[in-house]
């Protein structure tokens, strides 16, 4: 980020640490997220649950840029 930015807020009104908006990702051909979209603020502990097959792991791989985004923005700050 350059100098001057301000970071984004969350709907807690804490800043925001990491932001996925509007997330889409493949495997191939194949659709494997849609539309996924969800804010970490500042000092918030965040746990991802479900079943086998729900998307967790490959949440995890958009976010770290292992797996290339079809749509969306993935925004870290530190």
């Amino acid at each position: 980020l350059s100098r001057g930015c301000r970071k984004p807020i969350s709907a807690e009104g804490r800043a925001a640490m990491l932001e996925l908006s509007q997330v889409d990702t493949n495997y191939g051909i194949v659709p494997m997220l849609r539309d996924v979209s969800f804010t970490v603020g500042e000092g918030e502990l965040v746990c991802i649950l479900g079943p086998n097959g729900a998307g967790k792991t490959t949440t995890f791989r958009a976010l770290s840029g292992l797996l290339p985004l079809a749509r969306g923005t993935v925004r870290l700050l530190a």
